[in-house]
C-alpha cells in the first residue's frame, strides 16, 4: 500500500475487523493519500479533507493472487506428443 508523508498510524486501524471494505483514495490537488471505510451501496469520496477541493479519486492496486495445484498452466492442460 502506498502512502503519503501526511498518512499517520491514527488513520489505520490494526486489529479492528470491519465489515465494510476499505477504499483508498487520493487528491488530484494537494497528493493528500487516506483510507476510508465505506459500504458497497455508498457513493465515492469527492471532496479532500485536506485542501477541501472535488479532485479525490480511487487508487486501485494490484490485487495478490496465488493459483496453487495444477491446471493453472498452459504446460498443465496440454497432451504430451506421445499420446
Amino acid at each position: 500500500m502506498i502512502f503519503s508523508e501526511n498518512f499517520t498510524s491514527e488513520h489505520y486501524i490494526a486489529k479492528e475487523v470491519l465489515p465494510m471494505p476499505v477504499y483508498v483514495y487520493q487528491c488530484k490537488n494537494c497528493e493528500y493519500i487516506f483510507e476510508q471505510h465505506q459500504s458497497f451501496s455508498e457513493d465515492a469520496l469527492k471532496t479532500c479533507p485536506e485542501c477541501d477541493q472535488d479532485q479525490l479519486r480511487k487508487k486501485f492496486g494490484n490485487v495478490g493472487v496465488v493459483f496453487k495445484g495444477s491446471g493453472f498452466y498452459a504446460n498443465d492442460s496440454k497432451k504430451s506428443a506421445d499420446s
